[in-house]
């Protein structure tokens, strides 16, 4: 039993064939990784400096920012010290995450489109640490996928406020408060698969 794979006009086999039991396909070779684009450098609302407006950031949030715009942040540092609030966003990282836990954060992916279900993506090349700080009030909903990253969530408190799918290289649960991570079918993101084709005997 095996499987064989189209990519770049290439067929490639599983190696070796398994007998008796289906195989197990990478991720690299089972799943495409999104390729989000920001475009143009973000900045903050000029008619109100608390809200930030999609794009790219060196660090983010910006001082006295406290809420998001709906669209795609790319960032190279996220350090969350003070409250937060962001709905329908994706956030692409290439640099390391912490957040405050005395901080109220409510996080919410995308609710549509391409990307819809994820929350925050650091891409392969990345492997930086990704720490989340939460509490019984902080929010957070859809997909984190940092598929080579190291991932450590503390205790966010009460059920219901992480809906959530965590894909990583390492994920450490820490804190001595409780944490309650709900799987939601429709709430997470669903990467695209490659063709694939079964062979059995």
């Amino acid at each position: 039993m095996g499987g064989a794979y189209y990519k770049n006009g290439t067929i490639s086999l599983d190696v070796p064939i398994a007998t008796g039991s289906a195989s197990l396909p990478d991720i690299k070779d089972a799943y495409v990784m999104p390729k989000p684009e920001c475009g143009a450098v973000g900045a903050v609302d000029p008619l109100d400096p608390t809200i930030a407006l999609p794009g790219k950031y060196t660090d983010f949030p910006p001082d006295g920012v406290t809420s998001m715009e709906p669209g795609l942040y790319c960032v190279d540092e996220l350090k969350i010290q003070n409250d937060l609030v962001g709905e329908n966003v994706l956030i692409v990282l290439s640099g390391g995450v912490r957040m405050n836990g005395n901080a109220y954060i409510s996080l919410k992916g995308r609710t549509q489109g391409e990307y819809e279900g994820l929350l925050m993506y650091m891409v392969q090349s990345h492997m930086q640490q990704i720490t989340i700080n939460g509490n019984s009030a902080s929010e957070f909903s859809g997909t984190i996928l940092a598929p080579r990253s190291h991932i450590t969530i503390n205790g966010t408190g009460k059920s219901g406020n992480f809906v959530t799918q965590i894909i990583a290289d390492t994920v450490t649960l820490s804190g001595d408060s409780d944490l309650f991570i709900e799987y939601n079918e429709n709430k997470i993101y669903h990467a695209t698969t490659l063709a694939r084709i079964e062979l059995a005997k």
